[in-house]
């Protein structure tokens, strides 16, 4: 059997799957190419899907089953995901334009449908009516605009589908506040503002750094994280709703000293901002260690120098367009501001 076109390719980067459950990597357009494997999806037909350069999924193909993986860091390392809602496993997509919406389309035996997740490929829900229809390959412009290969009813007739609507994520909750308790974290949030005319509210997940820590929808406003070690964390609340996921309302927490997001110390000057080169930080103090995350909590590998007086210069050309978070930690404790790269 052979493989075609299981490729997913970002500016420069392009990434290919085997049948061995690896996955091929080259950062200057084929001209070097390293290997990294998935170790769940080991000796499986694997298909990666990258969203940006650092973030992509990837999909068996060949068991049946539609196990899923994730990378944060270009594909260097996979970690499996543990999903909610059907396996399909036929194709997958990100939808362009969006923050973290997937469609993945399924044509096998007992897998036939397609749906969509808001989190990145955690929560799954079908399209009204499309469980058990065989969807093939998939195509998406924007949030309005896709497509999927079909069966022909006749030689005129049929042979692919398009999606007309607006793939929106519902609302999501407001106001998450994780405090710190010893080597607690409680985790506590307002509710969306969202119609219950329109749908409805089941619960919520709970992800720490990127990774959902509950082990079934939580019902209340509030959750406690037990156990946590020292170190900085980002908690992200979703509301799951009948007609699927919400995006992750989020806020970070430092167990060390128990200093939450909207702690006492100011914010950082950042200039300019938005970037995507080269980035001035203006800290409190020279002593400041200072360092950039990504939403899911994740350190990114940026060189920082520090110039004079507290103003330090970090090099950001490197890092995939989006939101991220710049800590500077002092001994009076820690202050963040948001840094956008375009």
């Amino acid at each position: 059997m052979g493989i075609l076109g299981w490729y997913s390719a970002v500016q420069d980067t392009v990434w290919f799957g085997t049948n061995l459950g690896r996955v091929y990597r080259s950062a200057d357009k084929g001209l070097h190419w390293t290997v990294s494997t998935a170790s769940a999806l080991s000796g499986m037909y694997v298909k990666p899907t990258f969203r940006n350069g650092s973030h992509g999924l990837l999909q068996d193909e060949n068991s049946g089953a539609g196990l899923l993986c994730e990378t944060f860091d270009g594909g260097t390392t996979w970690s499996q995901v543990m999903f909610t809602g059907p396996n399909y496993g036929w194709d997958m997509a990100y939808v362009p334009g969006t923050e973290n919406t997937w469609v993945r389309s399924g044509a096998s035996t007992g897998g036939h449908g397609i749906a969509y997740s808001f989190d990145g490929g955690h929560d799954w829900t079908d399209f009204p009516g499309t469980a058990g229809s065989e969807f093939y390959n998939l195509a998406w412009l924007n949030d309005h605009c896709g497509w999927a290969g079909g069966v022909n009813t006749s030689a005129t007739a049929g042979g692919f589908h398009k999606f007309t609507g607006i793939l929106t994520p519902p609302p999501a909750p407001r106001n998450v506040q994780p405090v710190a308790n010893n080597h607690n974290v409680n985790i506590n949030w307002d509710i969306p503002s969202y119609d219950p005319a329109q749908m409805t509210l089941q619960g919520y997940n709970v992800n720490r750094n990127g990774i959902k820590i509950n082990s079934g929808l939580v019902t209340d406003q509030y959750y406690n994280d037990q156990n946590v070690m020292n170190g900085q964390y980002t908690y992200c609340v979703s509301a799951q709703y009948n007609i699927g996921g919400s995006l992750g309302s989020c806020n970070t927490v430092d167990i060390t000293v128990g200093i939450a997001h909207n702690g006492d110390q100011p914010p950082m000057m950042i200039y300019p901002n938005p970037a995507h080169g080269r980035v001035l930080v203006q800290a409190a103090t020279p002593s400041a260690v200072i360092s950039i995350f990504d939403q899911s909590g994740n350190t990114m590998p940026v060189p920082v120098k520090n110039l004079l007086s507290g103003l330090f210069s970090m090099d950001v050309s490197g890092l995939a367009a989006g939101i991220y978070v710049v800590s500077g930690r002092t001994a009076k404790g820690l202050s963040r501001s948001k840094l956008v790269i375009y």
